[in-house]
């Protein structure tokens, strides 16, 4: 049988259909297993996918929102580090608390490259007030750029990151290292990609080119194909189209408007 996973990520709509199993949507798995660097790659890709989902429905650079980098000035542990990370976090929910700002969001993952640093995307906070929040070092700042919907991004923040992550606890500070968890976190309120999978009826759409719903556009960048079993797969991805209904009805009325004035 063939399943459609559909994901909707805020005005786009990504659609992955492939064989699964009977009474399950698990993709079958490949013929041999996967030696350790492919499997390393694909969790980087997977995790990567997932991160870069989350950003895009959840921050705007046209809002100011940012990428920052946190480093330590001294050279510290990685419990110290994470430590250090969650006081930052409260200082950061009483200032913008206090300044009458939106409710604090971000995504996190703690690296070492040297010394032990922070890459987070965040709401936009004054670099000043970033420097003299974070207290521990050097603070650099820039202002996210959506180019490929923060793919770019996500494929960087999850690269070189370990592949065990944290488990938030309450108020979004995490519990501790455990095993096979994400390589990056994220605050408790985080909007979340909304998910539905259901099984194909007709599998004559697997040998069709993908078609955008009404109301969205094909995005160049889809994939058909077959798997090493011989089982056809596809992914894509659409946008929504601006509704400019509304706005070409209006134009239209004040054109008749217009006439009517001049009779």
């Amino acid at each position: 049988m063939y399943t459609e996973k559909k994901i909707i990520i805020g005005d786009i709509m990504e659609v992955m259909r492939y064989h699964s199993t009977k009474g399950g949507s698990a993709q079958r798995g490949e013929k041999e297993k996967e030696s350790t660097p492919a499997q390393k790659k694909a969790n980087e890709i997977r995790t990567g996918n997932e991160l870069w989902r989350v950003i895009y429905i959840n921050f705007d650079g046209q809002q100011g929102d940012q990428f920052n980098t946190f480093t330590f000035a001294e050279d510290i542990g990685e419990e110290a580090a994470r430590k250090e990370w969650r006081n930052f976090i409260k200082r950061v929910r009483r200032y913008v608390k206090k300044k009458g700002m939106p409710e604090l969001k971000y995504v996190y993952t703690l690296e070492k490259q040297g010394r032990w640093h922070i890459h987070a995307v965040m709401n936009g906070i004054p670099l000043e007030d970033l420097v003299k929040l974070w207290g521990r070092g050097r603070v650099t700042s820039s202002i996210l750029d959506k180019t490929n919907d923060y793919k770019d991004l996500a494929a960087y923040i999850t690269k070189n990151t370990q592949q065990e992550g944290e488990k938030e606890g309450a108020g979004g500070e995490p519990e501790g290292k455990r095993k096979n968890k994400r390589s990056w976190s994220g605050s408790l309120n985080l909007q979340r990609p909304i998910v539905t999978v259901k099984e194909i009826k007709r599998e004559s759409i697997m040998r069709k080119i993908p078609e955008a719903p009404k109301g969205y556009i094909l995005l160049p960048d889809w994939k058909v194909g077959c798997d090493s079993w011989g089982n056809l797969y596809q992914h894509y991805k659409c946008r929504k189209i601006a509704d400019t209904g509304k706005a070409k009805k209006g134009r239209k009325k004040a054109g008749k408007t217009k006439a009517k004035k001049r009779r």
